[in-house]
């Protein structure tokens, strides 16, 4: 499972952009803000005992250095943060998914609830399941 964490930013169009000769744009002189709408966002995080876990603790910094709040779903012994921090046992990769996958489906599940949608009646599933 290859999973990262992302951060929402948008180019800050009060700035200039600059382009480069090969027609890419300048990220450097680009400056960036996190998009107004994505400011009470919650960011999830996988954080397993994998390659991926030093490039995701460093992008679960960088949310939280930009006062994002963060759910981290990670096994025993991992040392990350985040503001909720949501523990699986470690029993070896190719079992992971077991633990992994019910605690998404619990938390896409609780979140559906609060908000008040109909969980028994998801929106556009029939443009991702085909029934015969």
């Amino acid at each position: 499972m290859k999973i990262l964490v992302t951060v929402k930013q948008v180019p800050d169009t009060s700035g200039k952009v600059a382009v480069n000769p090969d027609g890419t744009l300048d990220r450097a002189s680009m400056q960036t803000i996190i998009n107004p709408d994505d400011l009470n966002a919650v960011e999830a995080a996988l954080a397993l005992k994998d390659e991926l876990l030093p490039k995701v603790v460093s992008n679960i910094v960088e949310i939280q250095a930009r006062q994002g709040r963060v759910i981290t779903l990670t096994n025993e012994g991992c040392d990350v943060k985040g503001d909720d921090i949501w523990v699986i046992p470690d029993v070896g990769k190719p079992l992971t998914a077991f633990f992994v996958l019910p605690a998404l489906q619990l938390f896409s599940y609780e979140t559906s609830d609060y908000l008040g949608k109909d969980v028994d009646q998801p929106r556009n599933l029939a443009k991702s399941v085909t029934v015969e």
